[in-house]
């Protein structure tokens, strides 16, 4: 885990999504994960593994929903064509792929230990 201020922290990514709608999250990776939803519904918590796991969540209000995706050893995070307005993977440095085709990013972190030749065609992002 991360250390901050003498405070073990989980390794952590952000995605803002806009508007209603399904989003759906494809996970890589091993050991234990969360998923923050940040709406009333709770969150979704498993183990992963090296096989690709889809998330998909409903949001029902027109506003714009942050999600917080917690995990040690996250490897692999989809999360194409989903409404995404931003994207922090900066705080997990486990993360080698990443696939983020037709979003609406504007505002992105990027860990420096990211391989982009590991990620989708499809990706827009330019380093």
């Amino acid at each position: 885990m991360q250390q901050k201020g003498g405070w073990e922290t989980p390794k952590k990514m952000t995605l803002t999504v806009q508007g209603a709608g399904d989003v759906t999250i494809q996970l890589a990776g091993t050991e234990m994960m969360c998923i923050n939803w940040n709406d009333d519904t709770g969150v979704t918590m498993e183990t992963l593994s090296y096989d690709y796991s889809d998330y998909t969540h409903t949001y029902t209000e027109e506003k714009g929903h942050e999600i917080i995706i917690t995990g040690e050893n996250i490897t692999a995070l989809y999360c194409g064509n989903n409404r995404i307005t931003s994207l922090d993977v900066s705080g997990n440095e486990a993360l080698r792929e990443l696939g983020s085709y037709e979003n609406q990013c504007r505002d992105n972190k990027f860990t420096d230990d990211l391989d982009f030749s590991l990620t989708d065609e499809r990706n827009p992002f330019e380093l």
